[in-house]
């Protein structure tokens, strides 16, 4: 969904791929403007993958991405991880094209969350 919209997009198959990844990102003319992370993944989950972005330095925005059902200590621990937002999966197209192309901001750490309809 995210291509469509004319984002370039980079995927990682595990936590550690995803960090490695941020990592280079930073060494690079241009770091990722905004991080999806599955909040559950092989090697390191997204939880402490986002920690470890921010531990290297990476500020852009990480949403976390959690399945139906987690429950409201997990918003809490996203934002405490180090996360911008969390959102749902199945993710609303409408939600990624206002992120992906700049319409909104995810909402900020300390805000509530409420899952998408």
């Amino acid at each position: 969904m995210a291509r469509t919209l004319g984002a370039a997009v980079t995927l990682a198959g595990s936590g550690q791929e995803a960090l490695e990844r941020i990592a280079a990102s930073l060494h690079s003319d241009r770091a990722f403007d905004v991080v999806l992370m599955d909040a559950q993944m092989p090697d390191v989950d997204g939880l402490d993958a986002t920690r470890a972005a921010r531990a290297l330095g990476y500020e852009g925005r990480i949403v976390a991405m959690t399945g139906t059902g987690f429950f409201a200590s997990t918003r809490e621990q996203c934002l405490a991880a180090g996360c911008d937002d969390r959102v749902e999966k199945p993710l609303s197209a409408e939600w990624l094209a206002d992120v992906v192309v700049g319409r909104r901001e995810p909402s900020s750490r300390a805000a509530a969350f409420a899952p998408l309809p």
